[in-house]
């Protein structure tokens, strides 16, 4: 049940060491997703749902950010969020939004570190996750 995609291949050492956690139940874009966040030296898992999510958090390396989709089947985004956050430790991971529902719902999400609405520019999505992990001190 648990769909993680370790780094492939191999053994590339990232560039800036940063570990992200891609939480999208859309494969093509999970993967260019990953492939570009590779590309920019990051170190990238990926989870198909939330619930995929949260065993990938409490048994692997501990992401410095995850980007999250709201709308998957099985655990959604939202209620990830809300599961995520009645656990100290992972509560502390910023998550960075990546949807397309309106920005009425995403704001009903508490305390995200930012949102990239899709379709979004490769460029602002490393961007934005450099700078969550900057802000973060990792």
């Amino acid at each position: 049940m648990v769909a993680l995609s370790k780094q492939a291949g191999s053994v590339k050492t990232p560039k800036n060491g940063k570990r992200i956690l891609v939480v999208e139940d859309d494969l093509e874009l999970q993967e260019l997703v990953k492939d570009a966040l590779e590309h920019h030296g990051f170190t990238v898992d990926a989870a198909d749902d939330g619930l995929d999510a949260l065993v990938a958090l409490r048994t692997g390396a501990p992401p410095d950010a995850i980007l999250l989709d709201l709308m998957m089947p099985g655990m959604d985004g939202f209620e990830f969020r809300t599961r995520q956050l009645t656990d100290a430790v992972l509560a502390r991971i910023p998550v960075v939004v990546s949807s397309c529902v309106g920005e009425k719902a995403i704001t009903k999400m508490s305390g995200v570190a930012a949102i990239l609405r899709k379709p979004y520019r490769l460029d602002d999505l490393v961007s934005t996750l450099s700078q969550v992990c900057d802000l973060r001190g990792t």
